[in-house]
């Protein structure tokens, strides 16, 4: 696999959706992304806003936490208007 690099402009609220419906759902990093077949290291970086995944990526995680990829664009949104900064998220 080629070495990733940070996203110039990472969609924090993505990552943050993805954080939240995978808790919420009681699923661990390890379990999603090895569901979805990426690194779980990989999908701590996506969920912290540090790195952008790919559409298939996207898809793979929404897959493996069960939900729809419209699902995860529609929380993203609302995070989005409730926090535009992104500051809430890499925790």
């Amino acid at each position: 696999m080629p070495p990733r690099r940070a996203s110039p402009r990472p969609q924090r609220a993505l990552g943050q959706a993805i954080r939240e419906m995978r808790s919420e759902r009681g699923f661990s990093q390890e379990t999603v992304a090895l569901n979805a077949e990426i690194e779980p290291s990989w999908l701590s970086h996506i969920e912290r806003g540090r790195h952008n995944p790919s559409w298939a990526t996207v898809q793979r995680i929404a897959a493996a936490i069960g939900v729809q990829v419209s699902d995860l664009a529609l929380q993203a949104e609302r995070l989005e208007r409730e926090d535009p900064e992104g500051s809430s998220v890499d925790r």
